[in-house]
């Protein structure tokens, strides 16, 4: 199994042509446009079947595949980088040195910008501008591009068929680019969020076709909501346009059926066809008249007889008190004389012996009144002993002194409570006859017109009633107020109430007759009255149906544009039924395919990458695989006494870093990648994996073409040194390419020429953007003391002495730093300005120190590896720096042999 394609081909959509042809695109050119989308939405609903196509053999799949990058120039407002320069790329290695602060990391963000993520950059900030970052990135064939490296060939290239990115910033364009910087690596130490890369199997297809099966679920989704939005705004419309809501009518039934598909539709199928009848128009009318009928003048006769039949009611309740009134006579008379008789019986003649305010003889009544008064206030408030148990008269509320009291006491005694009692009794009595005298006084009585009897005649005499006379002479108040006046003096009343009685006896049966006549004629108007509103009901419910039936007719694009947004919802879900399954089936076949490919083969690598590493407890890491929702996802964990620790609690920095190494260039196997690009890969590094960083680095370039950024300059000696081959300037090949055929190799230092021409290419960026290449003696300053001790040898031979003082010291330093020191701990080695720092020191004689530092120090000058501050140079001739040569070859070769068993072949003096 080559890789993921040769399997996702054959994956079954039943034969669906929109996902098919999804499916085949993807496999085919490795991406999906939106164009692709918006044509597998369009064919949703089609009925053809496609099958599965066979795939021709391919390379690559963006634009950038089987090219190298060549160039990148014209930047403008870029990160505060000069406008309009350039860097030029090698094939094979490509070195970009800068101080913190020179630029680079703006060219590498540049180049991640626009092939990778989103970098957020700025314009100029030192030249405010407000045209946009722009660039332009140039890749060239690969083979060309090596051919012109190799041989220094210039003319003709690149030739058209150069591939020209225009850069603008936050635009990412595909390409076969990997990047490395600590933000990678970080994520690297847990990919449960980031996911991870496996182009080179491209199972990433898998993830392109589910993710453009989403955009057309998005679309289908948002295309069902339309569907459903415009039938429900239709449908509300047809059902305002309803009048009747009568069981059987269209709206009833449409509202009941809302969302049963199949009677609905067919009740609009119905309505679709539906025809007036030839009298529609007739029978509308009718019922409109119908409707339309007056009940006016039967109305205006209810209210009448209603407000009649009121008056009766109360003028009957009139009557009847006045009955009571006049009946009850008799026995008020009675009470009047028991009360005159009971005040004859009481001896007021023993009140002349008191001095009182008033004659009792005189006003015996207002007497007796008091006397009542006072009495029933003591009982009220429950003093049976009044007065001597209270301090106040109740009558008068006024100070009650002994005498007084004493007088209270002795009236009381003079009159008989029982006689007293029966006085108060029988006054109430009459109290209560006089409120309903009164009442009657206030109420006013109406007087009504008795026509539907006729003729009236008394019993007796024959003669005719008068009823209005009659009416009129007993409601008349002015019997009453004689009535009242006699009762106010307690005198009798001398009335003839039993005449009265007959009479209002007598207007009450006609009263009662004529109510009843009115009850009848109202009961026959309101029947009448209900039956003509049942009509004009019955009529106006006919005419909502009839009215129903004439708007559905002249409604029937409305009905059609129903039917047709039901039969378009019904499609629309029967083509949406199987995203589900279909996302399901692409998650579920890359998770196999991925556990085929992948997941054994790449654990075995990693686990090979950290042993090329020596990372410690390496067999304790653990990489659990997870698929969640069809993207591959992998975890990092450390597990150690049945426990499981995350790697970045557990690793140092400098180790986490290595694991992370070790993960991307796992990575890489699996990558489909042509281009690496490196960012300072090695903060947190020791020594000993900064080397084998470079190593790797190195061998990479050997089958990608590698660019390196970087600030630290023993990581840009090394990688320098290493791509040398460790061999000199001078010598013909490169570590690079010096074991390929004789064709494939570089020209080395092309004669004649002041370029280097060679697989690498070295920059060192002096300030901000400003790249240049790097010229021999920067090389030169990264070769080893060995090297070094060569070719100043043959320049003093030679007589060149133009940079021997620099090339001299930079060869002690050198001796010290790769010899002498080892990495075993930090020191300082007494007071010598030159080597600061060192990592333990071999047993060596300090006579032969003291002489290299002496010659040291007397050719010292600018240029040096530790950027010494500067110094004055020592005027030496020919002569004089061959003595110092001469000097430092033979410590150097003291300290080489000093308690060394087996000294190696010493350094030739000149």
């Amino acid at each position: 199994m080559s890789n993921a394609i040769n399997e996702l081909i054959k994956l079954n959509f039943d034969e669906r042509e929109w996902i098919c042809e999804l499916r085949n695109k993807v496999c085919e050119h490795g991406v999906l446009s939106e164009d692709d989308v918006q044509t597998a939405f369009d064919k949703l609903n089609s009925d053809i079947k496609l099958s599965g196509i066979v795939l021709p053999d391919t390379t690559g799949t963006t634009v950038a595949a089987n090219k190298t990058l060549y160039k990148l120039y014209e930047n403008t407002n870029a990160a505060g980088l000069y406008d309009n320069k350039h860097i030029t790329f090698s094939p094979s290695f490509t070195l970009i040195y800068g101080k913190n602060g020179s630029g680079k990391t703006s060219y590498y963000k540049i180049l991640k910008d626009a092939f990778h993520s989103s970098q957020d950059i700025i314009g100029n900030i030192y030249q405010v501008s407000a045209i946009p970052s722009t660039a332009k990135i140039d890749f060239v064939d690969k083979k060309k591009h090596r051919a012109n490296q190799l041989k220094g060939i210039t003319a003709g290239f690149p030739d058209p068929s150069a591939f020209t990115i225009e850069w603008l910033a936050g635009k990412q364009n595909p390409s076969h680019i990997k990047f490395c910087d600590d933000r990678i690596l970080s994520s690297s130490l847990s990919k449960k969020d980031s996911g991870w890369s496996v182009d080179r199997y491209k199972l990433g297809y898998y993830d392109t076709l589910r993710s453009s099966v989403e955009e057309v679920e998005k679309k289908y989704n948002e295309h069902l909501t339309g569907l459903n939005a415009r039938y429900s705004e239709n449908f509300e419309i047809l059902i305002k346009g309803l009048k009747s809501d009568a069981e059987k009518s269209i709206k009833k039934f449409l509202l009941a059926n809302k969302d049963v598909v199949k009677p609905l539709t067919d009740k609009l199928e119905e309505l679709s066809k539906l025809t007036l009848e030839t009298d529609h128009l007739i029978k509308k009318g009718d019922l409109q008249r119908t409707t339309n009928m007056s009940v006016e003048d039967l109305t205006d006769k209810i209210d009448l007889a209603t407000i009649r039949s009121n008056a009766i009611v109360k003028i009957q309740a009139y009557i009847d008190e006045l009955i009571s009134i006049y009946k009850e006579v008799k026995a008020v008379n009675d009470r009047i004389e028991q009360v005159a008789k009971l005040k004859k019986s009481l001896d007021f003649s023993k009140f002349n012996q008191f001095k009182l305010l008033f004659d009792p003889q005189v006003n015996k009544d207002k007497y007796v009144e008091l006397l009542q008064k006072i009495a029933e206030t003591a009982l009220t408030f429950g003093f049976d002993n009044y007065p001597d148990e209270v301090e106040k008269c109740f009558y008068c509320n006024q100070e009650l002194p002994d005498e007084n009291k004493s007088l209270i006491k002795d009236i009381h005694q003079l009159i008989d409570n029982e006689v007293n009692k029966e006085i108060t009794q029988l006054q109430t009595l009459l109290r209560r006859y006089q409120s309903k005298v009164d009442k009657m006084l206030q109420t006013k009585a109406e007087l009504i017109t008795i026509a539907s009897l006729g003729e009236i005649y008394q019993t007796a005499d024959q003669a005719m009633i008068d009823f209005g006379q009659w009416q009129n002479q007993r409601f008349d108040p002015t019997e009453l107020n004689l009535l009242k006046i006699d009762l106010d003096d307690l005198k009798p009343i001398h009335v003839n109430f039993e005449i009265i009685v007959i009479q209002l006896n007598d207007l009450l049966d006609m009263v009662q007759s004529e109510g009843y006549v009115i009850r009848h004629d109202l009961g026959d108007l309101k029947g009448r009255l209900l039956a003509i509103e049942t009509l004009k009901k019955e009529a106006r419910e006919n005419l909502a149906l009839l009215e129903d039936k004439e708007f559905c007719v002249n409604q029937k694009v409305l009905i059609e544009g129903l039917l047709k947004s039901l039969e378009d919802i019904k499609t629309c879900k029967k083509s949406g039924s199987n995203f589900q399954s279909y996302k399901m089936k692409i998650s579920k076949d890359k998770g196999r395919v991925e556990e085929e490919l992948i997941r054994n083969n790449y654990l075995q690598s990693f686990n090979k990458n950290l042993a090329y590493f020596e990372i410690a407890r390496r067999d304790n890491i653990k990489r659990p695989f997870s698929n969640p929702v069809g993207t591959s996802k992998i975890d990092a964990k450390i597990e150690a006494n049945n426990k499981s620790f995350s790697v970045s609690a557990i690793l140092s920095e400098g180790e986490a870093k290595v694991y992370s190494i070790c993960d991307w260039l796992t990575e890489l196997e699996f990558d489909d990648k042509e281009i690496l690009v490196f960012d300072d890969p090695i903060t947190s590094l020791d020594d000993s994996n900064i080397y084998k960083v470079v190593d790797k680095i190195i061998d990479l370039s050997k089958a990608y073409q590698v660019v390196v950024f970087t600030h630290n300059f023993e990581f840009y000696h090394r990688l320098i040194q290493k791509s040398l081959g460790s061999s000199s300037m001078h010598k013909a090949k490169c570590g690079l390419c010096e074991h390929s055929s004789e064709a494939d190799q570089c020209a080395g230092k092309l004669p004649g020429s002041t370029g280097i021409h060679k697989c690498a290419t070295y920059y060192i960026i002096e300030h901000a953007l400003q790249p240049g290449m790097v010229k021999e003696e920067v090389i030169f300053m990264t070769l080893d003391w060995e090297e070094r001790i060569k070719i100043i040898r043959d320049n003093l031979i030679a007589g060149d002495i133009t940079q021997a003082d620099k090339h001299l010291r930079t060869t002690i330093n050198n001796f010290f730093e790769r010899f002498v020191l080892n990495d075993i701990k930090r020191q300082v080695y007494r007071n010598n300005d030159l080597i600061k720092e060192w990592r333990g020191m071999r047993d060596i004689s300090e006579v032969d120190y003291n002489i290299l530092m002496e010659v040291h120090n007397k050719i010292s000058a600018e240029g040096t590896i530790h950027e010494s501050s500067p110094e004055v140079r020592t005027a030496l001739d020919v002569r004089g720096y061959i003595a110092e040569f001469n000097k430092a070859v033979r410590a150097i070769n003291n300290i080489r042999s000093f308690n060394n068993p087996s000294a190696p072949a010493p350094i030739a003096e000149i």
